[in-house]
């Protein structure tokens, strides 16, 4: 008797979850059976998103979606796909234009984590920028974000991102329970193979606490904004595309954070310092200066942080790959986002 209300219980939690798999949107127009905790957690993440958008007075003003083929020629010329995420990092919305830059599909990332694809390193950096600063909504920052990894014993490849949008307020009653929980939830640096690196689960050692849904600690990981906000990836300049002149010259371009991280380098580097332009980017260009260099090159950063004229020049000795120390003289150009007006990098 025990095992028939066993199966029969089991049965009928299949049932319940098999007919939402056919109401939620992404579930029943995927083209892969979906496990049982992905659609739960489809679920809960459609009715967030359905709760946000009704109760969103500026949401109703927006007109209706625009159809798959528009939405993908828009990525395509664009170069990159819309994100839409609350303050606690909860993936409320995503493009599938995704999959064609970092392979991941909607329904690996709907109601994970962000940090769950971003680099380590730069969680701090996105946490911020989901923090309400007083009247200055716009936000415009650079980190790194994972592409799906193929197996396990793949480390995980980065690509940089930037990431240009609006942090608007979560509606009154969407906040109902998450009031009493103001502060924000530290990210915790997953396994690059956790969550996303398999959409399969094991159906049957998850279905003691599939059926367990708890809506209140839901609620109070939802946050209190959400940044909307459409991600562009900082690709590459091809070798291809330098002219001759450019190619036989010993000069190479890099774009830095205000920080000195470097986001970008061309290939030209690794002719004239022998590193890889993978081996620099994610770094501190003040790593690779000699020492004594360090504090001039900062003073001629924030000079140009101050110039009128947004540039400046600096001098300075720059170790190369194998150890040797050779002398590079580089002219810096300010970056300024045209909707804040605010220096996000240079160049």
């Amino acid at each position: 008797m025990r095992n028939m209300a066993e199966k029969m219980r089991r049965d009928k939690l299949n049932t319940y979850v098999a007919e939402i798999a056919s109401i939620v949107p992404l579930g029943s127009g995927a083209n892969k059976r979906i496990d049982k905790t992905s659609v739960l957690r489809l679920a809960a993440n459609y009715i967030r998103m359905h709760k946000v958008l009704k109760d969103d007075d500026e949401a109703s003003k927006v007109p209706p979606l625009l159809g798959r083929e528009v939405t993908h020629s828009l990525a395509e010329a664009i170069g990159g796909f819309l994100l839409v995420v609350t303050s606690s990092g909860k993936v409320l919305y995503i493009t599938e234009a995704v999959d064609q830059f970092f392979g991941h599909t909607q329904v690996d990332l709907l109601g994970h984590s962000i940090y769950n694809v971003i680099h380590p390193d730069d969680h701090e950096i996105f946490q911020q920028q989901l923090i309400p600063r007083g009247d200055n909504c716009w936000r415009s920052f650079f980190c790194r974000m994972m592409e799906k990894v193929l197996s396990r014993n793949d480390p995980g490849r980065y690509e940089i991102i930037h990431v240009v949008g609006q942090l608007r307020s979560l509606p009154q009653m969407q906040l109902s329970s998450s009031i009493t929980s103001p502060t924000t939830p530290s990210p915790v640096a997953p396994s690059p193979h956790e969550s996303i690196a398999s959409g399969d689960h094991d159906e049957d050692e998850s279905s003691d606490n599939e059926g367990e849904m708890q809506p209140l600690k839901v609620a109070n990981k939802t946050g209190t904004h959400m940044l909307v906000s459409f991600v562009r990836v900082v690709k590459d300049r091809p070798i291809t595309e330098l002219s001759l002149v450019e190619s036989t010259q010993e000069e190479y371009i890099t774009r830095h954070g205000m920080d000195g991280k470097i986001l970008y380098t061309d290939h030209r580097i690794s002719f004239v310092t022998g590193l890889m332009p993978c081996e620099v980017v994610g770094t501190s260009a003040f790593n690779y200066m000699h020492q004594d260099d360090i504090l001039w090159s900062i003073v001629a950063q924030k000079l140009m942080f101050t110039s009128t004229q947004g540039q400046g020049i600096v001098s300075y000795r720059l170790k190369c790959k194998n150890g040797d120390l050779i002398t590079l003289r580089s002219r810096g150009f300010l970056e300024v986002n045209k909707q804040t007006g605010q220096v996000e990098s240079f160049v």
